[in-house]
């Protein structure tokens, strides 16, 4: 009988430790929070590795989160829904842009303020986005500036025809 009271005891103390886990992941995630701040909206030509529920960051502080993504059907255009927290106010110049942390983290909007004096009000959309780099965009971009440094190089090393012919033109000192 005293065994099954320190297991009962033990299974209480397990149970309330889980709940306690529980309830602190709750408090300390967006879950149920989609209802607070204001909503804005930004369209994109694509939206790679974006999800619902990804950060929206400024300067690296999270900000607000991605509430909805549609297709618009005649554009066939990505338009996201953000939900902002209510004291951060953006211009109308603002640019939403899609970014990772790193080359294998988690994509997120970043916003990046504007100077406008003029802000957007909720249900507002940004005007001035940019979709993220695609993997083959890279490689093209790093690939061709590598040929642009290669050529600028093979041209400094290659004497100019003027420099030669000044040289022959030069009487020789005895």
């Amino acid at each position: 009988m005293n065994r099954s009271i320190i297991e009962t005891l033990l299974g209480a103390a397990v149970l309330l430790a889980a709940g306690y886990f529980l309830f602190f992941a709750y408090q300390h995630s967006d879950v149920g929070r989609s209802g607070q701040g204001y909503p804005l909206y930004a369209t994109f030509e694509r939206v790679n590795g974006l999800t619902l529920g990804s950060d929206v960051r400024i300067s690296g502080i999270k900000v607000g989160t991605v509430t909805d993504m549609t297709l618009d059907t005649k554009t066939f255009l990505a338009t996201l829904t953000l939900n902002l927290k209510n004291d951060v106010a953006l211009s109308d110049d603002t640019v939403a842009e899609i970014t990772s942390d790193g080359l294998f983290g988690n994509s997120y909007l970043a916003l990046n303020p504007g100077g406008s004096e003029d802000i957007l009000k909720a249900g507002d959309s940004l005007t001035y986005t940019q979709a993220p780099a695609t993997f083959s965009e890279l490689i093209t971009k790093f690939m061709l500036s590598s040929n642009d440094d290669k050529a600028k190089k093979d041209t400094k090393e290659t004497p100019s025809p003027s420099a030669s012919s000044d040289k022959e033109a030069a009487p020789a000192k005895p």
